[in-house]
Formats: structure tokens, sequence, C-alpha cells
């Protein structure tokens, strides 16, 4: 459709474009919901209804698609709030075994609204392997790619789980960062990041990123004496955002970080996996 409107040179408002959006989630959350059988769809609008605070009317709209939308969404006049309620009917879907594939359906149907839209939204959807898909502020496409990569490598074994933990709330941080204070917080997070890698590859929980330039550290994460360098820099950079020594930086220098911090972390697992080198 967004190279239809390009084409007729059509033009839509926020306003028409949300109402779009929010039209074709309806359409296919209905198609989902004629998908459940009775004591599922109970389960899931009560779920839902008690996640979000919501008045629970059994008799109301079993069986009737369009009414459980309007009991969900139905008084949501800001499109955030109607976000984060499209977030919850996520979630509810992805934690029951029965409703996950709808899960990943829903997910991947908005996904599709967002990129088709002929408007920029503003948000996209993230998918991950162990968790529903989640609803985030757009980045670029090649930070989005990185990111996404970088996500996959974490979550395929559990022994990066802190560097996981670190690197996911850092990356919220960095989407919703409006000033200083918040850009500050995603280079503490991605700076753990660092250092969880450098205690789980050298085995050493005395180590960090402060050691990365360290003979042995870089041997041992199979860092060159050009990337030594490198990231021995990065971790100057980043101590200084951290202690308050540096105020010219903005959200491009932050995106920059964790660019940088993505591929370390994508660079020694892979060097690792590959098994061209022993871990110490």
């Amino acid at each position: 459709m967004k190279e239809l409107y390009k084409r007729f040179g059509i033009k839509l408002g926020k306003k028409e474009a949300i109402k779009t959006f929010k039209n074709k989630v309806k359409n296919i959350f209905e198609v989902i919901i004629r998908k459940m059988d009775s004591e599922t769809e109970t389960n899931f609008v009560w779920n839902v209804c008690n996640k979000l605070g919501l008045e629970f009317d059994y008799d109301l709209f079993l069986y009737l698609p369009d009414k459980v939308y309007n009991v969900i969404f139905g008084d949501v006049t800001k499109f955030e709030e109607y976000l984060l309620r499209l977030q919850v009917v996520i979630n509810v879907l992805w934690s029951d075994e029965k409703t996950r594939k709808l899960s990943n359906l829903l997910g991947r149907s908005i996904s599709h609204f967002f990129e088709d839209s002929s408007l920029n939204l503003g948000f996209q959807i993230m998918f991950y392997k162990e968790k529903a898909p989640q609803i985030i502020p757009a980045t670029c496409k090649k930070f989005e790619e990185e990111v996404t990569d970088t996500l996959g490598l974490l979550e395929s074994k559990e022994e990066f789980s802190s560097i996981l933990s670190s690197y996911e709330t850092g990356l919220k941080e960095f989407l919703k960062a409006k000033n200083k204070e918040g850009l500050k917080d995603v280079v503490e997070d991605m700076y753990g990041c660092c250092d969880n890698l450098v205690k789980i590859f050298t085995g050493d929980k005395n180590k960090g990123f402060q050691h990365i330039s360290d003979k042995e550290v870089a041997k041992t994460l199979c860092i060159n004496v050009h990337q030594k360098e490198l990231y021995k820099n990065l971790k100057v950079w980043m101590n200084k955002i951290k202690h308050n020594e540096l105020s010219n930086y903005d959200k491009n220098d932050i995106e920059m970080i964790v660019s940088m911090v993505s591929s370390l972390i994508r660079y020694v697992i892979l060097k690792k996996r590959d098994g061209k080198y022993e871990t110490k």
C-alpha cells in the first residue's frame, strides 16, 4: 500500500495513518479470536483484562470477536496507550502454549502494518526466540539488523544470560532516552555487557572490560593488536561518559557505542563458536 500511496500522490496525515493501522489490527485480532476454542478465549480475555485492570464480563463478548476488541481497545484515545494494550495482548498470547503461535502471527502482522503504513508511525516489532515479540520505537535498518543479530547470538546459550540481560536493558534505555542522564544509563549497561563478556570467556570473575587490552585477556578473546587499541579507546570513551568527564555527546554517539559493543559481542562469540581458538 505504501508504494501505491506514493504512485498516486496520496498523502495521509498521522491521524488517518493511525486509524488505518488500528483497522488492520482489529481485522487480524478478530481472526485470531476466531482461532480459539471457548475455554482458551475465556482465559485469554480474562488475563488481558486482569493485567490492564479492565472489567471482565463473560456473557458480554463470548464468541463475538468485535466485542472482545472493543472491551480491550474501545476507550483508548492515545496511540501510545493503544500500543501498550496491544503489547499486553501479545504477551498474554505468548504466555499460553496453546496461543503462542497466535502471538507470533499477531507480531508479524503488526510488523507488516508498521512497514506498510503510508506514514512512518515511529515504531517497529522486535522478535526474540525465547519471549514475546516486542513493540519498540523504530531505529535505522542497519542498527536494527546489528541488534537483532547480537540478540540472536546471546539467546543461543544460557551461559550468555548475564550479557543478554545488560544488553536488553541498555537497548530499552537507548530507545526511550530523552536526555543525557538516560544516555549515560545506556553506556553503563553496555559497559556491563563488556564486563560480563570478559568474565565469561576468561573464566575469571576478577576480570572485566577494563582489562580488555591486557595481553592474556586479548589473546583469550581473539583480539589482535589493532582491535586492542580500538576497544581500549572505546573503554576510555565510555568511562568518561560514565564519570561525567565528557558532556559533548548525543544519541548519535551513543548509537555508535551500542554498535561497537554489539560488534565486539558478535565477534568474540563467533570466533569461539567457529572453534579456531580455545577459550582459556
